[in-house]
């Protein structure tokens, strides 16, 4: 049985944590990296996969790369993943695509919503935004976005941005005057 796409996640914080148990539904988690060992044992327990904390230890045979750091830490990440042969994708809504430039197959694949590692949700219902740097690469993360999502667009750097900074203001600037409303 097809098993689907492997796939190793970097990262073991609110959005590796969902997409982790979402995509092992239809596909094959291979590892998962953590800087914490422990961490990465938590997640990679969920779905059956080897937990590192060393880059390097990463499969080679991985057809994703799923970069779920904070935007910080997505170059070094990115410059590590190098000599990788599959596809190095990031989850973030402001960083741009290019900062994947060094890995030859790249790409985003940016779920539009916020998470939290304990709050459940129906992610067949989040918009997830792709991008890719060529025509197969746009192939395979629409084959794994919709695994998980009815709703996958394609966006560039620019219009994912734009979305991201809106969501950000419409989200956290009504919590901050939820606060203010709360102390008045």
């Amino acid at each position: 049985m097809d098993k689907g796409l492997k796939i190793s996640l970097i990262g073991s914080g609110n959005v590796a944590c969902h997409l982790a148990g979402a995509l092992s539904n239809n596909n094959k988690i291979d590892a998962v990296f953590s800087r914490n060992i422990d961490n990465a044992k938590q997640l990679a327990g969920i779905t059956g996969a080897l937990a590192v904390d060393a880059i390097n230890d990463l499969p080679d045979s991985s057809d994703i790369y799923i970069i779920a750091v904070s935007d910080d830490a997505i170059k070094e990440v990115s410059r590590q993943l190098g000599n990788k042969r599959g596809v190095v994708v990031h989850t973030s809504g402001s960083t741009p695509m290019s900062i994947l430039n060094n890995n030859a197959q790249h790409g985003v694949f940016y779920p539009f919503q916020t998470f939290s590692k304990h709050k459940e949700l129906n992610i067949r219902s989040v918009p997830f935004l792709i991008e890719a740097n060529n025509h197969s690469v746009l192939q395979i993360l629409r084959r794994m976005a919709s695994s998980v999502s009815d709703n996958v667009v394609e966006a560039t750097s620019e219009q994912r941005l734009q979305l991201h900074i809106a969501a950000v203001f419409g989200c956290n600037f009504v919590n901050h005057m939820y606060s203010i409303a709360s102390q008045i």
